[in-house]
């Protein structure tokens, strides 16, 4: 009670809660009229969600870590927000093993996320620079995988990963989220806008949002 514990950590976050599911397939055979004679459950796959915050104060050199996607890590959602610390809420299934995804650390595509309190980051290396403000900014990474029984009806590893997705979705302060307007101000090469959306009423300030995205090719691992 009161002191949650994970098979998943990560440095420099705290955990704050833990969700368990766990899932099972159903076989079933019919009588000629239809009804079930008999039935057995096979495929089981035990799924674990963790939810972490980060706490303290940094400096404008600090970074955040973030969990490398593979070893049954699926995908991971980290928010930045104007009222809150940084959070980040990381997805285990038991029936991904092989392949891994770090961020890039090097070249072109090398990502930084900075360490905050409060608010939300006004430039991350290899995403975005310029941004004038916003209210909340989260980047997910997730990945495609496929999952094939072991020939015993049971799950030993993820039989392949591929096409690692990070998306950045930024809301903004009283309408959608602007950029300086200093040359190279906004988005990286290579990231793309799938949607944006922006509304306005008589009684409230603007919103509105933009997602960008950016696919990064993985080796299918057996």
């Amino acid at each position: 009670m009161f002191n949650p514990t994970s098979t998943i950590s990560v440095t420099g976050w705290m955990l704050q809660t833990v969700q368990k599911q766990k899932q099972k397939q159903r076989a079933q055979a019919l009588t000629s009229s239809g009804n079930e004679h008999a039935h057995r459950y096979w495929g089981e796959q035990n799924t674990e969600t963790a939810e972490f915050t980060l706490g303290g104060e940094y400096g404008d050199n600090d970074t955040i870590t973030v969990p490398t996607l593979g070893s049954g890590i699926l995908e991971w959602l980290l928010t930045y927000s104007e009222t809150e610390f940084p959070k980040l809420s990381v997805q285990k299934n038991d029936a991904a093993g092989g392949g891994t995804f770090a961020l890039p650390s090097t070249g072109d595509d090398a990502i930084t996320l900075p360490a905050r309190a409060l608010g939300c980051p006004l430039s991350i290396p290899g995403i975005y620079q310029g941004l004038v403000a916003a209210k909340t900014v989260q980047i997910q990474c997730s990945c495609q995988h496929v999952e094939e029984p072991d020939g015993t009806g049971s799950y030993g590893t993820l039989h392949g990963m591929r096409d690692v997705t990070i998306t950045v979705t930024i809301t903004g302060v009283d309408g959608k989220p602007t950029f300086g307007s200093a040359t190279g101000d906004g988005f990286a090469s290579g990231w793309a806008t799938p949607s944006e959306q922006e509304g306005k009423s008589n009684t409230a300030v603007d919103t509105g949002s933009i997602v960008y995205e950016k696919h990064f090719a993985v080796s299918a691992a057996a």
